[in-house]
């Protein structure tokens, strides 16, 4: 599972704000008559939140496809979703094709889509819950978050990530994909992973996503800051590896953890015909050893290791002995 990066709190006798004025939603019946609020905003310790729909852009999309079927597929997706989210987001849509791209499965993305809207002040609910959480316990800066359907064909986040999936960005931007059948813990539970990398990337810049340890212990600390918040969260890549996995991660991982090469880290992930590496080899090692280093460390606090260098934490774990 290939992603860009991917998220959360700090004291409790803080000032809570709420601007809930675009928290209204109007469904007037038919895809031409669909009129909703596109972004909802809040603070809290001094932080600023902002969620921005695009499912209205979505909606878009799947009319004019319906409507004028001859038209590009691909060209009418750029300029009725990708642009609009550029013109908001200020980042390249180039970069996006792994998360953001068209369908054929038009009426199912308008049916999923519509039932999303119809939930968008829940959603709002739930990720403002999730970040005032995250709040609590790691302070960090203004965060905007993008929301959008997961496209029908993406069958992998919708039955393997329980219809929730996301990716970070520098400048505290976070895109998080729904399927309609995605449960309120999973995503409060993304939005706390994607959170602490928002904190992680923003104090360690470019150097702290470089090479390939840097990024598997990036997702090692933000899964294990999603599960102190929600402990009883069972996700698939933090799964528990066999003995005989591990070993074959841990030499593989131990030839290669300085190289910033990506095709190195494709190796790693998924040229695995002759070892037994498995699916999600990096998030779940990185789990491991973040986990062994906060409990050898219990008294670090989060902020603390959140924004520690690979290898230095590494060092103070039970894996110490992978950098030699």
């Amino acid at each position: 599972m290939k992603q860009i990066i991917k998220l959360l709190i700090i004291l409790l006798s803080v000032i809570f704000t709420l601007a809930c004025s675009n928290d209204t939603i109007q469904i007037k019946g038919g895809i031409d008559q669909v009129s909703v609020q596109s972004t909802y905003n809040f603070s809290y310790n001094g932080q600023e939140i902002e969620i921005i729909y695009f499912f209205e852009e979505m909606l878009n999309y799947t009319k004019l496809k319906s409507e004028n079927p001859t038209l590009d597929n691909e060209d009418t997706f750029t300029k009725a979703v990708l642009m609009p989210f550029q013109d908001k987001s200020s980042i390249d849509y180039y970069n996006l094709e792994d998360f953001l791209k068209p369908t054929n499965k038009l009426n199912q993305l308008e049916e999923n889509t519509n039932e999303l809207l119809e939930n968008a002040k829940k959603i709002s609910r739930w990720i403002e819950e999730a970040i005032v959480e995250s709040i609590e316990i790691l302070p960090g800066g203004d965060t905007t978050f993008y929301v959008f359907p997961i496209i029908p064909d993406d069958w992998f986040a919708i039955m393997n990530m329980k219809g929730v999936s996301g990716a970070s960005f520098f400048g505290n931007k976070v895109i998080l994909m729904l399927d309609p059948s995605f449960e309120e813990e999973m995503l409060k539970y993304a939005v706390a992973h994607e959170y602490n990398h928002t904190v992680h990337m923003s104090h360690n810049g470019t150097q702290g996503i470089s090479t390939i340890l840097d990024r598997i212990i990036t997702e090692g600390k933000a899964d294990n800051f999603a599960k102190t918040l929600y402990p009883a969260m069972t996700v698939p890549w933090t799964v528990q590896l066999s003995e005989n996995e591990e070993t074959a991660i841990l030499e593989k991982l131990n030839k290669i953890h300085d190289s910033t090469n990506y095709e190195d880290y494709d190796d790693f992930l998924y040229d695995n015909s002759t070892i037994a590496i498995p699916m999600w080899a990096d998030y779940k090692i990185g789990y491991k050893i973040t986990e062994s280093f906060i409990n050898k460390n219990p008294n670090t606090p989060i902020p603390e290791w959140t924004k520690m260098d690979a290898k230095e934490l590494v060092k103070k774990s039970d894996y110490s002995n992978l950098l030699e």
